[in-house]
C-alpha cells in the first residue's frame, strides 16, 4: 500500500504553488521523507537553533514553529 505526504501552507497560499506532495511505497519511507523536509527547511525556518538529533523531536519542532501543516494518507 502506498502513502502520500502533503504539506501545505496554513492560512495562505504559497504565491499560487501548490502543496508539496509525494508519494511512497511504506510508511517507512514517508515518515523519512517528512524529516528530510523539516530537516533541509530547518535552517531557513528556525533562525540558527540547531535541530534536536531525534527525528521525532524535530518534525514536531519545525512544523510548531512554521505556517506549515503535513498530511499522511494512504493512497487510493
Amino acid at each position: 500500500m502506498a502513502f502520500i505526504l502533503t504539506i501545505r501552507e496554513q492560512g495562505s497560499s504559497w504565491a499560487g504553488r501548490d502543496p508539496v506532495t509525494s508519494v511512497h511505497a511504506t510508511r517507512h519511507e514517508t515518515d523519512a521523507a517528512l524529516v528530510d523536509y523539516a530537516r533541509e527547511n530547518w535552517d531557513s525556518e528556525m533562525d540558527g537553533d540547531d535541530p534536536p538529533a531525534e527525528e521525532d523531536e524535530l518534525v514536531r519542532q519545525y512544523f510548531e514553529n512554521v505556517p506549515e501543516a503535513y498530511e499522511i494518507s494512504q493512497a487510493s
